[in-house]
Order: C-alpha cells, then structure tokens, then sequence
C-alpha cells in the first residue's frame, strides 16, 4: 500500500544543532517526508540510519543531475564534479583522481597543518584574551590548507573564500552573481592547471595534472572540475564542522575535560563530534531511476530524494542514546563523509586536520571557555551546508 508522505518545509529547522531535533525525530518516525525544494520542485526525504544509507549505496538512486528534466535542489545547474556523475564515468573519474590522493601524499601535509595553526593561535594569542573560533581559526585553517593543497598564492586566498561562499547561500542569492562566480573560477583554475603543467609543484593540483591510467588522464575541464570540488569540500565543509565541534565540546564540559585527561581518545572523539553535529542539514541529493518503497511510501521513478544524513546519524535504531555526545562510543560508523562510491575522496586529510586542530587549540588555552550562552549561539541560515554563525570564547 502506499501512502501520502507528510509534508515538512526546507530547511527542516534552523534551531536544529542547538536544540532537541523534533523536526528530524519526527521524519525517522514518519520515514518519508515531502518537501519543496529551494528551486520551487517537489522532492522527498528520508532520515532513518538504513534508508539514507540505502539512498547512498543503491545504483537506482542516480547521483548525474546533469539529465534532462532532472528535478534541482538549487535554482542553478551543478557542478560539473565527481559529486554529480554515476558509473562508469564516475568510475573513471574516482580512479585517476584517487592517484593525487596517496596515503604519502595526505601523511605530507601533517607538518603544514600543524605550521598553519600554530601561526593562527600566535595570532589570537597576540590578540588578547578572548575571540571568535570561527573568524579567527575555523574559517581561515581549511582556506589555506586548501589552498595549500591546490599550490594557490596566499596573495589569492581571499577571492577563493568569496568563490566558495557563492555557491552554498540559498537566500537572497541572484542566479546570475552565481554563474559569473563560477565564470571567473574556472577561469582562475584553468590557468592555475596551465600554470602546473609547465612547472609541477608539490600540491595536489600537480598530482592531479600528472594522474594516468594506461593512456587515460583528466582532461582540462575534469581538472578545473576537480579543483573546485575540493574548494568546496576541502573549505566550506571543513571550517563548519571546526567551529561546531569546538562549541560542541565547550557546552559538554565533561567530555571535554574526559579528552584532556586521554588525548589519545581524540580520533574516536572526531568521528563523535562529526557524528553528533555535522555541518547543516547534511542532506544528500540523488534521483530515482526507478520506484522505490520506503516502509508504506512508494516514492515515483524521476523523483528527487534528500537523505538526510545528520537525521541518520542520530537514529536511535542505529546509535543507542543517539542524542548524548560520548567520546568513547564504540561504534561511530557516522555517515557525515557519505557512504558508497560518494564516500568522500579526502576523509584522511579532513580527519588529521579535524584532530589536529583540536588538539593545537585546547592544548595551546586551557582554560578555554565558550563566551555566550548556548541559546545565543547563531545559526547560519539558508545554506547548503552550515554552522554557527560565530563560537565567542576566552582564555
């Protein structure tokens, strides 16, 4: 039998990471939600621990928006990106792109990632006694390091943050300061791919430019694809999830005072943090190639589906006390990197710059205190992905 799924709006709540989350508690116990899309389109989401993990693994659930009469979440067309292609292009893709992401080559950023933020807490140090963990660490640590990563000019950074911003606000967000974003981005990154073919550097845009498979290698526009996907990933997803951890560890004292005394827990308490509080509503988009029935809703072929991932990562079915922070739990197998052949291609280096972060700042102020209330801590509104809005702390 299938039924009407139950309507919800998006996004689900903005008071979600703060709060208890009703909203998403209610879609695991309703299983199938309808919802309107930013681009206006209908779609559906789901939010329990095996659906979502279903809607990632199963070859139905179609990630290529670039289809004809596809339904988009957004009012712009994607980017061309690993994110948004099947097998067997994404296959290929994965494969050569995979070559620039060896273990020696992740392992060799650790030094910089550690030279990176001990120069920000010389800075907030320099600065006094209190600061913004968003402005002042979150945010500019993955800006550089992927910038690092790309082999861009420091003198550049600031535009690649104007750039990567451009494409995740979903409010008041012209169409066109979006495409002309994305124009003056390629067009940075086309040259940057000329300029590593000539003279190759020690970055990932290098290994990228050098990856083969046989005779088979990315093409321009595969590498400028590639490249941007990274800004994207490697930036945005990286600096929200540091300032939520931070503020999370904060307003669970005890947790945090269990890591300073066993900071060998830290690894196990990043995969917690990221468990607990990834960034936004985490949702994963895909079209159905076929119909599908999810408990007694039959969700059409053609349609678009959310499966949302932070509602996953919370299900009680999956996680017992799903909604109690524990560095110690034993099974942590979130699903804020994705799942399946999605399964985020840089998880290494975010895990190494999430737990290196965290261990330099907390290491460097003892005494670290979250200088707001937890009600005043601001979410970020109308974003793809998002977080607090700021993390006010003293030391």
């Amino acid at each position: 039998m299938t039924e009407e799924a139950p309507k919800f709006t998006f996004p689900f709540s903005r008071d979600y990471p703060t709060r208890c989350p009703v909203d998403f508690a209610a879609l695991r116990e309703q299983r199938v939600a309808q919802l309107t899309m930013p681009s206006g389109s209908p779609g559906y989401m789901v939010g329990r621990y095996e659906d979502v993990r279903r809607v990632l693994l199963d070859p139905r659930c179609s990630a290529d928006l670039h289809r004809p009469d596809v339904p988009l979440m957004t009012n712009w067309p994607p980017l061309e990106s690993l994110n948004f292609t099947d097998p067997p292009q994404h296959t290929r893709l994965r494969r050569l792109v995979a070559k620039a992401f060896t273990p020696e080559l992740v392992e060799s950023f650790r030094p910089r990632i550690h030279r990176l933020t001990n120069e920000l807490l010389d800075e907030m140090e320099r600065g006094g006694n209190s600061a913004d963990i968003v402005e002042a660490y979150a945010h500019p640590l993955p800006i550089n390091m992927i910038c690092d990563l790309l082999g861009v000019p420091r003198g550049d950074r600031s535009q690649f943050r104007k750039w990567s911003e451009a494409f995740l606000v979903l409010e008041n967000n012209p169409v066109e300061e979006i495409q002309a974003a994305a124009k003056e981005l390629r067009e940075y990154l086309g040259s940057l791919v000329a300029d590593k073919r000539r003279a190759p550097g020690d970055d990932v845009l290098s290994a990228l430019v050098a990856a083969r498979d046989d005779e088979d290698q990315l093409t321009e526009g595969e590498l400028v694809s590639t490249a941007t996907q990274l800004l994207m990933a490697g930036h945005e997803t990286t600096f929200l999830q540091i300032g939520l951890c931070v503020a999370t560890l904060l307003l669970h004292p005890e947790q945090l005072a269990d890591l300073r005394e066993h900071p060998e827990l830290m690894p196990n308490a990043v995969e917690e943090l990221m468990r607990y509080q990834g960034p936004g509503d985490g949702a994963a988009y895909r079209i159905l190639l076929e119909d599908m029935t999810f408990g007694d809703t039959t969700i059409p072929a053609g349609s678009g589906v959310l499966a949302a991932i932070c509602a996953a990562n919370r299900d009680e079915e999956r996680f017992p006390e799903a909604d109690r922070l524990d560095i110690r739990r034993e099974d942590t197998r979130h699903l804020t990197l994705g799942h399946g052949i999605h399964h985020c291609l840089g998880a290494p280096l975010v895990r190494m710059e999430m737990q290196i972060a965290l261990t330099n700042l907390f290491d460097r102020f003892p005494t670290l205190t979250l200088a707001c209330t937890e009600d005043e801590l601001e979410w970020m509104p109308g974003r793809l992905l998002s977080g607090f809005r700021t993390v006010p702390v003293t030391w």
